[in-house]
């Protein structure tokens, strides 16, 4: 009973299959029952793996037709805005751009001449300026010897020669000095040849010679005397040494040192003569040479 309704069914579902078949197959002439029937193998996956892809490429398709479509509208727009040229502007433009580019290598010449004469003036400054550095030398070595020696007057060289005479014979004269008064000293102002004392009493104070008493000061000048005689006996030998008078100023103590300088000066082989009206010498003076004045203008020498 069973087997005939399932036999029934299935005749009807073929039948409903041949009359599906032929009207498919009248609205696709194409598709034969063998390509149906390999269609109807294909899994539901495959299919829809296969949907999923056409719809990928129809996606892609449009975006696609989008970008042309974008891309032939910018055509147009370029394609309406390009200026229209005409061949005779064109022509114009031509020969504008070969003025202008000739234009462009006169500039270009004119610069590289520029250039190479820039090139050698840098040289024959370089030249100028170690000729310049040569000259610099030679002029600092004159400047250094017009600085110490002075120029072709010789007054800077007679002035530095002054001032080292003066100081040597300071140097000779202090050393006598020394045995005359140990108060002073002598020594030259600057780079002068102007004289001032040292007063040792006075913490080394400098001051004037003037500001000297009168003892004071021919003693000084004693010993600057004596001192020039001690520089000039370097080439000039002296012998004889002549004081006329400055004794009437010292007292007895001051009168006493001079006179111990003198003997001092004769002990050592040199003559000394002394011009004085001061009665106290008499006893320190051997020899004696007195003139005495007579009338008549007329005077007497006696040695004694």
């Amino acid at each position: 009973m069973r087997e005939k309704e399932l036999s029934d069914e299935q005749a009807a579902l073929e039948k409903r299959f041949t009359q599906w078949f032929s009207e498919f197959k009248a609205q696709h002439p194409s598709l034969s029952e063998d390509a149906i029937t390999t269609l109807l193998s294909i899994s539901s996956e495959s299919i829809k793996q296969t949907l999923n892809e056409h719809h990928a490429a129809e996606n892609a398709l449009k975006e696609t037709q989008a970008a042309l479509k974008q891309l032939h509208s910018s055509q147009s727009a370029h394609l309406k805005d390009q200026p229209k040229h005409s061949e005779s502007d064109t022509e114009t433009e031509l020969a504008n751009a070969a003025n202008a580019q000739q234009h462009t290598n006169q500039s270009l010449m004119q610069v590289g001449s520029e250039l190479h004469t820039h090139q050698q003036n840098s040289q024959a400054l370089a030249d100028k300026q170690q000729l310049l550095v040569q000259q610099q030398k030679r002029y600092e070595h004159w400047h250094l010897l017009n600085k110490v020696l002075g120029d072709a007057s010789g007054k800077t060289m007679r002035n530095l020669a002054q001032t080292q005479t003066l100081k040597i014979l300071l140097h000779y004269a202090n050393s006598h000095l020394h045995t005359l008064n140990k108060r002073y000293k002598l020594t030259a102002i600057g780079q002068t040849l102007d004289i001032a004392i040292i007063d040792k009493d006075m913490a080394d104070e400098q001051r004037s010679v003037n500001t000297l008493s009168g003892g004071e000061s021919f003693l000084v000048s004693l010993a600057l005397a004596l001192g020039l005689a001690s520089l000039s006996s370097n080439k000039v030998q002296i012998n004889s040494l002549f004081i006329d008078e400055g004794f009437g100023t010292l007292d007895s103590e001051t009168l006493s040192i001079a006179m111990d300088a003198l003997d001092s000066l004769q002990a050592q082989g040199r003559k000394v003569g002394v011009i004085s009206h001061v009665s106290e010498m008499t006893e320190r003076v051997a020899t004696q040479v007195h003139v005495a004045k007579k009338p008549g203008g007329y005077s007497t020498i006696s040695v004694i």
